[in-house]
Parts: structure tokens; sequence; C-alpha cells
């Protein structure tokens, strides 16, 4: 069975800690391994600030050993970075594990608070020991059952995608609610009640994300999400 699993590590300073003191919100979309200790990660920034000031700061830290980045305008970039040194994400590319759309937080103390998801055969217990070896104090936080309330149903799906091939959420908009619904053979308030339920989720599943790369509060808020 997997297991979300919510770790608490100390010891190894990642290149987020050099940004937690900026309005930032930072999502690593992929990763995988890169020589002998570091992580290639595919990263997206958006921020409240100049991205070009957040970027100098996280290419002058010390881990990170190249930083190829794409303005998207001037608060938002895309790009690549090369870490030397990241245990973590090594110990769970050799585990059957993985982030949690691979996101996490850090201070500037190296306290860093990750979500992952681990299969069950594997010994938390032993996973906690190889990060201490790599010299990574690990403390294990939480363990459940993984729970995604925030998918869309089958039905949902179905009618949002069929609603955005319309052109239901063009501007202007090209078809409304009542037309859509007579083609779909429903009626037009259940289309409504239906569309505004997937809308929600999308909407509510897009803001928790932004709440887990969040690193526009201060150290010690930052330390205790």
């Amino acid at each position: 069975m997997i297991r979300e699993v919510v770790i608490e590590t100390q010891g190894h300073d990642e290149w987020t800690s050099r940004i937690s003191n900026h309005a930032v919100n930072v999502r690593i979309v992929n990763c995988r391994p890169w020589g002998d200790q570091g992580m290639m990660q595919m990263v997206l920034i958006n921020c409240g600030e100049s991205v070009r000031k957040v970027l100098r700061s996280i290419k002058s830290h010390p881990n990170v050993l190249k930083a190829e980045m794409s303005l998207i305008n001037d608060h938002r970039a895309s790009g690549i970075l090369i870490t030397k040194n990241s245990p973590l994400c090594r110990t769970l590319a050799e585990t059957s594990g993985f982030c949690t759309g691979c996101f996490f937080t850090q201070t500037r103390k190296g306290t860093g608070k990750w979500k992952l998801l681990i299969a069950g055969n594997v010994s938390l217990d032993k996973f906690a020991n190889k990060l201490r070896k790599k010299g990574v104090e690990c403390t294990i936080r939480d363990v459940e059952k993984p729970a995604r309330n925030d998918l869309l149903t089958f039905e949902q799906e179905k009618v949002m995608k069929y609603a955005e091939s319309r052109g239901y959420y063009s501007l202007p908009r090209s078809v409304g609610v009542r037309e859509l619904s007579g083609n779909l053979g429903m009626a037009p308030s259940t289309l409504d009640e239906m569309l505004r339920r997937g809308e929600r989720k999308i909407i509510e599943t897009y803001m928790k994300d932004l709440e887990i790369g969040d690193f526009s509060k201060t150290e010690e808020a930052t330390a205790s999400v």
C-alpha cells in the first residue's frame, strides 16, 4: 500500500533556503539524478518582485552547479537547475518513492519539510537511516493513506472538456450553458452546477499547490508549515 509521508529534514542546505525571504512560489516540475550526488531539476518560479533578483539569489547558492533559466515576464521564469548534492532526492530516486508534486519548503536554518509518496514495502526507518548516513537528520512527522478529493469525477472531466472545446471558456464566450446542456442532453441547471463544482476543484487544487510552494512567509512561519 502506498503511504503519504511528511518528513522534516535538517543538516542539508538546499538552494531554496536562499530565497526564503523573497515573495516567491517555486515548483519543481520534474527531476532526475545528475552525476554522483546531484540532481537535475526542471523549475517554475512565480514571484511578486523582480524575478531577476530571485534568480541571482538562486544562482549564487553554493549547491547550485548550473542554472539555465528563461524569463517568461518580469515576475515569472522557468528553466533547469543542476545541484551538486541533493541527498534526499537521490535517496528517493534509489527507493520506491516520489515527492508529491515535487514541492518542498526550507528555511535559512536548513530545516525543510517534504511530502512524499513511498511504497508500503519500504521501511521508513531504513529510509531515514540512509539519509542520516548522508549527513541529513530526518524526522517522520506524519504517515497516512493518500487522499485525493481534489480530482475531477469522470462526468465533470467529460463535460468540462466538451465545454472547453466548444468555446465556453473563451473570451468572449462562444457558447452558453443552455446550448451546451441541450447538446449534452441535460438540464441547464444540472450542467451549470457540474461545471461550477469542477471549476472549484481546479481552483482549490491550484491554490493549494501555491500554498505548498510559497516562500513569501517569514522564516519562522515557513518553519512551522
